[in-house]
């Protein structure tokens, strides 16, 4: 069994569930009582936890995938990994051909998407 719960602070049905459990729980997401929280300011992106900030690069589209991010982030700083470590490793992430992948030409981007094949 879980001795630790990682989950969206965002997600009002996720911290309802929490909140009846025994667990010891972390939050993450864009809720300022966040335990890791992602932050934007402008164009830049921090992840703050209670002693650490590091801007965060991540060349993947869509919030979801930021947020994925930040789970990922999550469950290893409950396992003790600090941030400055963690962060700068999201640079070389990369999604699986087809999935928001972006494709330019003659001055127009397209995005495709989808998920049911390779």
């Amino acid at each position: 069994m879980a001795k630790q719960i990682i989950i969206n602070r965002d997600d009002a049905i996720c911290f309802e569930m929490a909140r009846s459990s025994f667990r010891q729980c972390t939050y993450f997401g864009t809720h300022i009582e966040a335990d890791l929280l992602i932050d934007k300011e402008g164009k830049r992106i921090y992840v703050t936890s209670v002693n650490e900030c590091c801007e965060l690069h991540l060349s993947l589209l869509g919030e979801f995938n930021r947020m994925n991010v930040l789970a990922a982030i999550s469950a290893l700083h409950a396992l003790s990994f600090p941030l400055c470590i963690l962060v700068p490793l999201t640079k070389s992430l990369q999604l699986p051909e087809g999935r928001m992948q972006q494709i330019s030409q003659n001055g127009v981007t397209v995005v495709i998407d989808y998920a049911h094949t390779p």
